[in-house]
């Protein structure tokens, strides 16, 4: 096994000003703030500005307002088409021209989600924004107005489960074939293509780890070297090894998996689909308990892994 602690990252604000949205409310800001909504229903679009660091934030709850409905005729933030266009007007009163936003499309992954993600997508047409991203899904969403990231913590815990971040964090990042196990005051970090990662925590202990493998097994003879983080069945096993040195066993593990884009269209090896069967395959084989996952499609995935939580936050590359 191989590490690199990073040495990163983004420019953020000592005190940054943090506004939390509820369904129905919208936000504009400046580069100093950080913006949070809970997606459990409806969606959240934020809208950024790259050259201003100008960014704005919806969680709306339908897509269209109804003109014959009470209170039809005035601007309700509820509806995106309603949000929109006030937030269009703060971005005129602040001196700036909507068409340079870029636009991120959230939907909340109920039963009605893909119409309304292609709803949502259509209005922001409309409105003449560039969609760079769109994803259905839920968790809590964080954009940071500084540089235009948006993440998204998956499967969040409880406030009272989750553990305070130490003050000293040790950040781990893995590149392609390597992996990592540790305590408490870590938070590892990954950048996934075709690529799978499995993200272990084990919430009485803070223990917790990760695997980025490439290929499902090796092909041919094993090496005498040892075992290898680049193949899946491999990986794994290294995992395994580590949690049992600590007494612990995979079914007291919560398990989450990312990855497996498909990056390269018309490839004739999906390598992507063999790696996501294989994380399925083998977390049966050892015993792990899956309760959490985001796979498949063409964007590649920033992952963030705090340890001492067991929060997973992710980033979706543009597409």
């Amino acid at each position: 096994m191989s590490r690199r602690v990073s040495q990163t990252v983004t420019i953020k604000p000592e005190e940054p000003l943090e506004i939390f949205l509820d369904a129905g409310e919208l936000y504009l800001a400046e580069a100093d703030t950080r913006i949070r909504s809970l997606l459990g229903e409806g969606g959240v679009i934020t809208l950024w500005h790259p050259h201003l660091k100008l960014g704005g934030m919806c969680h709306f709850r339908n897509v269209r307002m109804n003109a014959d409905e009470p209170g039809g005729r005035t601007l309700n933030p509820a509806y995106a088409d309603a949000a929109l266009s006030l937030l269009q007007l703060e971005m005129v009163r602040a001196g700036a021209t909507p068409r340079r936003f870029e636009a991120k499309l959230f939907v909340f992954d109920g039963p009605d989600a893909d119409k309304t993600a292609k709803e949502a997508g259509k209005l922001l047409h409309d409105f003449g924004f560039k969609l760079t991203l769109d994803h259905n899904g839920s968790g809590n969403l964080v954009f940071d107005v500084w540089n235009g990231d948006v993440w998204i913590q998956k499967d969040a815990p409880s406030m009272i489960d989750a553990g305070k971040a130490p003050q000293d964090i040790l950040e781990v990042y893995l590149d392609p074939g390597e992996w990592y196990f540790s305590d408490a005051d870590t938070r590892m970090k990954t950048l996934l293509g075709s690529c799978v990662a499995v993200v272990l925590w084990h919430p009485q202990k803070r223990l917790g780890g990760m695997c980025h493998y490439m290929l499902p097994q090796r092909n041919g003879a094993a090496s005498n070297q040892g075992l290898d983080g680049r193949y899946a069945d491999e990986a794994m096993q290294l995992l395994v090894d580590a949690l049992r040195k600590e007494r612990t066993r995979p079914q007291e593990y919560e398990v989450k998996i990312f990855g497996g884009s498909s990056m390269l269209e018309g490839s004739s090896i999906n390598v992507s689909k063999r790696n996501i069967e294989a994380a399925y395959r083998l977390l049966k084989q050892h015993g792990f308990r899956l309760v959490g996952e985001d796979l498949g499609g063409r964007a590649h995935r920033n992952l963030v892994f705090d340890v001492w939580s067991g929060d997973v936050w992710l980033r979706k590359g543009s597409r």
